[in-house]
């Protein structure tokens, strides 16, 4: 488990900082956790927080040598939509995301779901402190967070970077929300028309336990 702390204020908040809301897509429930994270730089295998000496972090995005929105705790910040090299000169850290959001009481006794679709390095994933999965780079996955989650509370998701070697690019390349659903639900839907054969292919990705059918209809 990790010990949390809440960070303190930093020295450039950007002014698009924003509370997470609930949507509803379909028949299913949804929570985005895209935008602005908590960042602090620290050395490989700690993990315990101080309270200050945080910045920010855009997700998706990149906090080093790819495209992303990055604030660091000096103030010092990349250029949104460029590769950001603030860090890329520095010795070996793991980068810490952590993300405050309330789940809205009436998903209780629902599925779910923490949906991530994908980062670059590995990652280490803290659901209120909590220790959950290791993601390996550019794998999407969906994860069952209920048992950890405090319904109509505040949560905190709390996500370690590791860049793979000195300077790798290192950040999530795809969204991070939470998915309120029942048991199962169908994620990854690809259709690939096959013109010369005269014939649509298609894939799903099916995410829970139990036998379910599948019908498509053309």
């Amino acid at each position: 488990a990790l010990t949390l702390a809440t960070p303190g204020p930093a020295r450039l908040t950007p002014p698009d900082v924003s509370e997470p809301q609930p949507t509803r897509n379909g028949p299913r429930d949804e929570l985005v956790l895209d935008g602005w994270w908590n960042f602090i730089p620290l050395a490989p295998g700690k993990k315990e927080f101080p309270p200050d000496g945080w910045g920010w972090m855009k997700v998706p995005g990149y906090f080093l040598g790819g495209e992303g929105d990055l604030v660091l705790p000096d103030g010092r910040r990349g250029s949104p939509g460029e590769p950001n090299q603030l860090l890329a000169k520095g010795p070996l850290f793991t980068g810490w995301c952590q993300r405050a959001f309330t789940i809205p009481a009436t998903w209780k006794g629902k599925e779910l779901w923490l949906e991530l679709d994908g980062v670059d390095g590995l990652a280490e994933l803290y659901f209120n402190g909590k220790p959950i999965a290791t993601l390996l780079p550019w794998e999407d996955e969906a994860y069952r967070v209920g048992e950890f989650a405090r319904f109509g509370s505040p949560n905190t998701l709390t996500i370690a970077l590791n860049p793979l070697g000195q300077g790798f690019a290192t950040g999530f390349h795809g969204r991070v929300a939470l998915r309120a659903s029942g048991p199962a639900f169908v994620r990854a839907l690809a259709v690939t028309p096959r013109v010369s054969q005269r014939r649509i292919e298609f894939s799903a990705a099916c995410v829970g336990a139990g036998d379910y059918t599948l019908e498509l209809a053309v």
